[in-house]
């Protein structure tokens, strides 16, 4: 009974030099803020919430993303409303000065959280350079987003804000022949026809061991894992379904090697995670989870003998058809209303080749062997290029202590 339109601008955090540090974030605010149809906010929400239209913006690394959905019947003002926002946003400057002043509370707010400021520290040490692109938060710093200008707006949002450059994706309930007129209507030939390209970055820029502790008054001690894999763009499709599959049988399932050792057998922790986090040309796996400070130093041997257990002896085959039915039930369940639909279409086409339906998706993960998952392994799981982040009250000895579990230059 509803319609869902999901589109992706190709701008975000990746695509900023060091004085343009959030401008990305702050046009996805001030689209919102007035339109040459609609011109306040206050005018764009009531429209929308008499007639039942959701509506949001996000920002990311490499895109900024726009939603709607709407009750069918109004679905053609959902998409009407939607073309306003990134074709006709009023973008004046006393919204900006006063959009400014919300994303600086935005930014107290995350920095200001223990957990997401040491989330965002390991990521950043998980490259050479200081402060690379890819450690860069969608909303800026403080310093860039107070002196982000008018002029330096306008000129952003000519550039990256026209058809070439974004994808549209819509699902659910719709007449086809009329929505074709409006899309085109509402998103036809409007400004100018360039796609911007994303900056390529070396494949070599991942730090090397090491070990990095943010005191928190905390007794329970959160732990992060991470080693370098690829990106997006710089690995085939199958080869990142693998790496799902890996940190799948590894930690991120009820019956994963992690949750059965860490959780059921030994008790050492609620819950522990395995997880991808890819961009276009780099990404890496992210082994997270917390335990008490006093069984800190068992838990990291307990994942070092399962990585080890691992690359030893290798996947299983049992394990490998559990872990190929379950992907096929999330493929499947992850596509099952007008939103998720629209947003799986947008990112086949943002980040792929080729657009898979779940079906063909399913097909390849069939594909795979457990000797392709093994040799996969055996490229990730480098100690010599794995960063160890623990976030909470830890004694400098028992730091020393933990990180020797895997330090591979002792």
């Amino acid at each position: 009974m509803s319609a869902s339109a999901f589109l992706f601008v190709r701008t975000g955090a990746v695509f900023e030099k060091e004085k343009e540090r959030g401008i990305s974030h702050l046009v996805e605010h001030t689209v919102f803020l007035g339109t040459r149809k609609y011109p306040s906010g206050r005018i764009v929400s009531s429209i929308a919430e008499n007639l039942g239209i959701y509506y949001m913006g996000s920002t990311s690394k490499d895109g900024t993303f726009y939603t709607i959905k709407a009750p069918y019947m109004n679905f053609n003002k959902g998409l009407e409303l939607l073309s306003q926002f990134v074709f006709s946003p009023l973008l004046l400057k006393e919204q900006i000065d006063k959009e400014k002043a919300v994303i600086l509370s935005e930014y107290g707010d995350f920095w200001n959280d223990p957990a997401k400021r040491f989330d965002y520290e390991i990521w950043r040490k998980r490259f050479l350079e200081n402060e690379h692109p890819y450690s860069f938060r969608p909303m800026g710093k403080p310093e860039t987003i107070k002196n982000l200008n008018l002029k330096l707006v306008l000129d952003w949002y000519k550039k990256y804000y026209n058809p070439a450059n974004m994808i549209l994706s819509i699902a659910g309930n719709f007449q086809s022949k009329q929505l074709i007129n409006e899309i085109k209507e509402f998103f036809g030939e409007k400004g100018t026809k360039s796609q911007q390209k994303e900056p390529v970055f070396n494949k070599d820029d991942y730090s090397g061991f090491t070990i990095f502790h943010q005191d928190d008054k905390r007794p329970q001690i959160t732990f992060y894992l991470t080693f370098p894999a690829f990106g997006h763009k710089e690995a085939e499709r199958s080869e990142r379904i693998k790496l799902k599959l890996l940190c799948d049988i590894f930690g991120s399932t009820r019956s994963s090697r992690l949750q059965l050792r860490l959780r059921e057998k030994d008790r050492l922790v609620y819950n522990v995670f395995c997880e991808r986090r890819l961009m276009s040309w780099m990404g890496g796996i992210v082994i997270r989870g917390s335990t008490p400070v006093d069984k800190l130093t068992k838990t990291l041997k307990a994942i070092k003998e399962e990585i080890d257990k691992l690359l030893k002896n290798g996947v299983s085959e049992d394990e490998l058809k559990l872990v190929k039915n379950f992907s096929a039930a999330q493929t499947l369940m992850y596509i099952d209303n007008p939103s998720e639909i629209s947003n799986y279409f947008a990112n086949e086409a943002f980040y792929e080749k080729e657009i898979w339906f779940p079906e063909k998706r399913i097909e390849e993960i069939n594909k795979i062997k457990a000797k392709e998952l093994n040799e996969l392994a055996r490229k990730i799981f480098n100690f010599s290029k794995l960063n160890l982040g623990f976030l909470g009250n830890i004694p400098s000895s028992s730091i020393k202590e933990v990180g020797n579990v895997f330090n591979p230059f002792k």
